[in-house]
């Protein structure tokens, strides 16, 4: 189980570029300590990211 005092790969999954752009900021804003946050504009594009990195946590926009 992960701790809260380890850095996250946060993947957010919006095609809305000023939306991606919000949450990215809240994020980096938040007090989670993160590593890196990845965008996908596609679910084809976050599944690509998906199969090559180690993701922590999702934002899927539906």
């Amino acid at each position: 189980m992960r701790t809260l005092s380890e850095s996250l790969n946060i993947l957010v999954v919006e095609d809305n570029a000023s939306d991606q752009f919000l949450l990215e900021q809240m994020l980096l804003s938040s007090k989670l300590k993160i590593n890196r946050i990845f965008c996908a504009s596609r679910i084809t594009e976050a599944k690509k990211i998906l199969g090559s990195t180690e993701i922590h946590f999702v934002l899927l926009d539906l």
